[in-house]
């Protein structure tokens, strides 16, 4: 016996990528396994990170709560109670779900809140499903709006917020 056990620690002194790839096994092995804990598929998800009124739930958006898993940085795709839907805050003080708050009882909608002021105007910009934008954008940021001028007219700026970003699918 003592003699395997030298020859596995001889290998590994020789070889020390293969102790890095054992460890880094044993590690994704445990989150594995906590993060298929079937108390986990009951709803027991946080916010990973500020939710704001109007936000669309997607990955990266909810952890499980209280998880090794979590704790390494493993996150995971929303369940489907919650892919996809809006967060609705507006009865929120803050207008927002901090990170870390407990998602069950979360104000949660099927479509986007698209309510505004009477001297606001809701405007639709689409974009392409690949569009970089996608992942810069996110309800209330500001943006500034600017169209085309011509020679009799030039191009003025209009400062306006992202209400909601609507996709048609998203999973």
């Amino acid at each position: 016996m003592k003699a395997k056990l030298r020859k596995c620690r001889d290998f590994l002194l020789d070889h020390p990528i293969a102790l890095v790839v054992g460890l880094y096994v044993v590690v994704l092995a445990l989150g594995t396994g906590c993060m298929l804990r079937p108390y986990c598929k009951s709803g027991h998800y946080e916010a990973a990170r500020e939710l704001k009124h109007n936000h669309r739930i997607g990955v990266g958006d909810v952890r499980r709560q209280n998880e090794f898993a979590t704790s390494m940085g493993f996150y995971t795709a929303p369940p489907p109670w919650l892919a996809g839907k809006y967060m609705i805050a507006r009865s929120i003080p803050a207008k927002s779900i901090p990170p870390g708050s407990d998602l069950s009882a979360a104000p949660l909608a099927e479509r986007a809140d698209i309510e505004v002021a009477a001297k606001k105007r809701v405007l639709a910009f689409p974009l392409p499903p690949n569009s970089p934008l996608l992942g810069l954008l996110d309800a209330g940021t500001p943006v500034v709006l600017v169209a085309e001028g011509t020679q009799a007219k030039p191009a003025v700026p209009v400062p306006a917020t992202v209400l909601a970003i609507v996709c048609q699918r998203m999973f």
